[in-house]
């Protein structure tokens, strides 16, 4: 089925709402997987697995093990990268302001490439990101810069050991260059945007079901006063 980019924020909301997290995290956490949807990145599946550990996730338990003038250490409580990824982007981000540079790592957490988000959010804020995650796909790298449009991915190797870390550097944009043939994977991802963005994005039709049904936990049912309202399908304008 093909769904447009307001159509699956608000369904990545609702489900993700019915987890019980925190305002903010359900608000970062749609966005995040919208985004990884529309890039090409299958958002929507990721999500649909992730869905079950997001359940009742304790997100205060996310806390700083230590700091230092070079290097923050986050302990993410177990939790995906979805909850994770914004919080050390945001310390990284807040340091790099204060020292021209700031280093979050993170552990005992599960990094996926939805980690490249938070690449694109602090560029939006004029500055450099890098983001350094692996897996048993292997090792994988997001960057970004405020000149570009979306982030690039690298990865390389096969088979490495799972590891539940992830490092986020923040810094002016000249800390670091990104070579041309980088930016190739930037224009694939942009291009993938654009295109959805104009045409709608076709996603999993098993993964969006169980987006609706977590979702349908929150929803209520639609009655002529609230159409009056403003909400549900054929409201009054």
């Amino acid at each position: 089925m093909r769904v447009s980019y307001p159509e699956l924020y608000v369904l990545c909301k609702k489900a993700l709402e019915s987890c019980g997290l925190p305002l903010g995290s359900i608000e970062e956490a749609a966005e995040t997987a919208a985004w990884a949807e529309f890039v090409g990145l299958n958002g929507v599946a990721q999500l649909a697995e992730v869905l079950p550990q997001l359940e009742r996730a304790d997100v205060s338990a996310i806390h700083i093990s230590s700091e230092s003038d070079r290097l923050s250490l986050i302990d993410g409580a177990g939790l995906p990268s979805l909850l994770t990824g914004r919080a050390a982007a945001d310390l990284a981000y807040a340091q790099a302001k204060e020292r021209k540079i700031g280093i979050a790592e993170v552990i005992n957490t599960r990094p996926s490439d939805w980690l490249a988000q938070n690449a694109l959010q602090i560029a939006k804020r004029g500055l450099a990101c890098t983001i350094l995650w692996s897996d048993r796909d292997g090792d994988h790298m997001a960057m970004m810069t405020p000149t570009m449009l979306q982030p690039v991915i690298a990865s390389k190797g096969t088979g490495s050991s799972y590891i539940s870390s992830f490092l986020i550097l923040c810094a002016e944009p000249g800390y670091l260059p990104i070579s041309i043939q980088d930016q190739q994977s930037s224009e694939r991802l942009q291009e993938n945007w654009d295109h959805a963005m104009k045409y709608g994005k076709e996603v999993n039709e098993e993964s969006w079901t169980v987006l609706v049904s977590a979702a349908s936990q929150v929803l209520v049912e639609a009655t002529e006063q609230s159409r009056l309202r403003g909400a549900g399908e054929g409201a009054s304008e």
